[in-house]
């Protein structure tokens, strides 16, 4: 601590920069004054690593090794370091006071005392919230060579830490009957141990003996794992039968015996994606398996500066032995860059793939924090997590973990107490209470995966249609129909005039639509429009002058807020109305009927009428009137007003196959 800083107060304001602090306890000499080392709690862990890893030169800041020691099997050391310091029944303590002429040692804090026979500590030097030595000497020296034994004893501990619990199988709930014997008895089928040490739990409520063991070699550790865990084992002679727990030990975990699990989303088998889609500009990161595992991560670093700059590297650790995988990231400062690399590590040829090729990919992790700037155009997060969490929280229970978050180095953790990020890309980390859990969530993780790579791959495929629907408009080129058997056909004709409106306005010649061939999709005639819409002693049509570009329908607008002149297609429609209507095959043919007496309406004369105003004739302009109507009926029930009832009730069949045709037409 700086020089002012002496008192809590003091330090809080000091350290609040870091996080909330709980508790602060400043160290104390012989002579019982404050010195400038002292322990700090914070609220949460990533405030305290926030700390460690940001401190200055001047402030030293490490994890708190009292913590470590009060925590037992279930802190970062993984064994009891009180047990292998005070020795069984207090021995090594005694051997330490009979080397160094002291009176007494204690060791307290941890939440006991231990200490010699030799005497006991004075008492108002006991603090119980941290681990730590209490002598009765006689000088400093015989302090000193205290120190230097158990620094020597820490050093052992981390020794064994390494050697055998880093990447045991960690053996559980067998009775105290068992021995060094019965466990290599029970792992003999397994091809037998290469380590083993025994400890215990103390923090359970009953003691509970466990056992680090190691196999020869890693597969026969992961059969073991499978095979013994939950199982009865022994042969009720040489061993004790009873129920084991058998699983990895891991790194990481929390103090309650919760296990840590998680897997970075690229590590995650993804069968949906669209691997054939072009990357995008600003794709940088690559996802790379197989790496040599013999080379360091300079010399790995430096392989992948052939290629351009290198940002970032992050090689993956397992989270059983801490030891470095064969996966990883590395994310380049230009995009070309990645491009040469991922080019060098792609064969031409998919068969010449070595199952231990080095092989990249383009990052998951870098589009899924792309959100919607992304190749994909879609944002993963939202499709897993849900706006709500709901997505999250659906996996969570199925996996039956206790908590579940998503978690990267760019995405804001509400959650204060997520444990800390392994990298800065996208990763899933996951409380769980058995190891079994991590197989189901990685089989729930990879299910929605493939779920959100479908729709990406529908949607992707959505806009390739679309694209080709824009291009085939522009270049005037209809799409063909999945269910059309036959293009449209239009007819050619000689392009029509204009003429001006009653309100001074250019109209085009003919405003119908266009009619389908005979011979189009539908099978059949439309020329029954032109019988309503053409007169045979229509007088001829001038052409009309061409039409410069950029006129809708390929006519200019005119100037004054008037109409533009009809394109090609109106001419068509102007060719089909000039034909003389030709009943179908096996139809009677059309007789005009007689005209009504005066003051009787009839439909017929009702259409003359409105052609005639609108200017009827191959030059007249159709009204949406013409569009829909059909030819004049022959006979109908206005037209025989002077037949009898009976008489009009009794029609001969030609007329009602007359009246179906006609309805079908209109149809």
């Amino acid at each position: 601590m700086p020089k002012g800083v002496r008192k809590e107060e003091a330090a809080r304001t000091f350290l609040a920069t870091f996080g909330d602090v709980e508790q602060v306890w400043f160290v104390k000499d012989s002579s019982n004054k404050t010195t400038s080392r002292a322990y700090v709690r914070f609220r949460h862990h990533w405030q305290a690593l926030s700390a460690v890893r940001g401190s200055e030169a001047t402030l030293k800041v490490t994890w708190s090794a009292s913590e470590r020691v009060r925590q037992g099997v279930r802190g970062a050391y993984g064994i009891d370091i009180v047990k292998r310091l005070v020795g069984e029944n207090q021995k090594k303590l005694e051997e330490v006071v009979k080397s160094v002429d002291v009176a007494s040692i204690s060791l307290t804090g941890f939440g006991g005392s231990s200490s010699s026979t030799a005497g006991k500590p004075p008492k108002n030097s006991c603090e119980t919230n941290h681990v730590h030595f209490v002598l009765q000497c006689d000088n400093a020296a015989q302090a000193d060579r205290i120190k230097a034994i158990f620094t020597a004893e820490m050093a052992k501990a981390a020794e064994t830490y390494n050697k055998d619990v880093k990447g045991s199988l960690v053996l559980g709930g067998f009775p105290k009957s068992w021995n060094e014997k019965g466990l290599k008895f029970v792992f003999a089928p397994f091809g037998g141990l290469s380590s083993l040490i025994f400890d215990e739990d103390r923090l359970c409520p009953q003691p509970r003996r466990l056992a680090y063991v190691k196999a020869r070699n890693q597969e026969s550790m992961l059969k073991a794992a499978s095979s013994l865990h939950h199982t009865k084992v022994g042969d009720g002679d040489i061993v004790e039968q009873c129920v084991v727990d058998c699983m990895r030990y891991r790194v990481s975990g929390w103090t309650d015996g919760s296990l840590r699990i998680g897997f970075f989303v690229d590590e995650l088998v993804m069968k949906k994606r669209p691997f054939d889609l072009e990357p995008g500009p600003e794709d940088r990161e690559l996802f790379v398996r197989n790496l040599p595992m013999e080379d360091s991560e300079p010399q790995i670093l430096e392989y992948f500066q052939g290629f351009g700059e290198v940002e970032d590297l992050n090689l993956i650790k397992s989270v059983f032995t801490e030891e470095l995988t064969l996966q990883g990231y590395v994310r380049f400062k230009r995009h070309a860059d990645a491009v040469r690399c991922i080019e060098s590590l792609t064969p031409e040829d998919p068969e010449d793939i070595d199952p231990t090729d080095l092989v990249g990919a383009w990052s998951e992790s870098e589009r899924i924090l792309q959100r919607k700037e992304n190749c994909y155009k879609y944002n993963l997060i939202t499709e897993i997590v849900q706006m709500d969490g709901s997505g999250l929280e659906k996996i969570k229970k199925e996996a039956k973990l206790e908590k579940l978050w998503l978690m990267s180095e760019s995405l804001q953790q509400k959650d204060l107490d997520a444990p800390p990020l392994t990298g800065r890309q996208v990763q899933f980390v996951g409380k769980a209470t058995q190891e079994g859990q991590i197989k189901v969530l990685k089989e729930l993780l990879e299910k929605r995966l493939e779920e959100t790579h479908k729709k990406i791959s529908n949607r992707l495929s959505q806009r390739k249609r679309k694209a080709a629907q824009e291009a085939a408009a522009k270049r005037g080129t209809p799409l063909k129909s999945a269910k059309a058997t036959q293009p449209l056909q239009t007819p050619s004709a000689p392009p029509p005039t204009a003429r001006t409106s009653t309100n001074g306005l250019h109209a085009p010649a003919a405003a119908v639509p266009p009619a389908v061939a005979a011979n189009g999709s539908n099978g059949r005639s439309n020329s029954h429009i032109a019988h309503t819409t053409s007169s045979p002693a229509a007088a001829p049509v001038a052409p009309a002058a061409p039409a410069p570009p950029g006129a809708w329908m390929g006519a200019p607008s005119l100037p004054g807020g008037s109409w533009p002149v009809p394109g090609a297609a109106w001419n068509s429609w102007q060719a089909a109305a000039a034909r003389p209507y030709v009943p179908p095959m096996g139809m009677p043919p059309v007789v005009a009927a007689p005209a009504p007496p005066p003051g009787v309406w009839d439909p017929a004369a009702r259409q003359a009428a409105q052609l005639a105003s609108a200017g009827g004739g191959s030059g007249g302009q159709a009204s949406v009137f013409e569009m829909s109507s059909t030819p004049a009926a022959t006979t109908g029930v206005h037209g025989d007003r002077g037949r009898s009832r009976s008489r009009r009730r009794r029609r001969t069949d030609e007329e009602k196959r007359n009246r179906s045709g006609s309805r079908r037409r209109r149809k």
